[in-house]
């Protein structure tokens, strides 16, 4: 899945993401495949691996589970991540407001 790029990351998936293709957590860089084994924000978990960042060095020296299971991970940190995005956002709103308001 890693290789086809089929993992739900902006850069596979331009027309979903209206936003940009850009990192949420280090802004300025393109979310693609590649880019969550360098993210500062995953560093924990990519660093578990063996070898460097890179990905076809971290799919040559890691078995296809370990490096599953990795991408599951940062995937979980990523939605978690979003969600409170979304919480701080609706928090930071002024109480009965709404979107649908802004019409007048």
């Amino acid at each position: 899945m890693a290789k086809a790029g089929m993992l739900d990351l902006r850069a596979n998936y331009k027309n979903k993401y209206k936003d940009g293709l850009e990192c949420k957590t280090c802004v300025g860089k393109v979310e693609n495949t590649q880019h969550i084994f360098e993210c500062p924000a995953y560093e924990e978990v990519y660093k578990k691996l063996k070898g460097t960042n890179s990905l076809s060095e971290i799919m040559k020296r890691n078995c296809p589970e370990e490096v599953a299971d990795s991408i599951k991970e940062i995937m979980k940190l990523q939605e978690e991540k979003e969600s409170q995005q979304i919480k701080h956002i609706a928090a930071s709103q002024p109480s009965g407001s709404s979107r649908l308001d802004s019409r007048v």
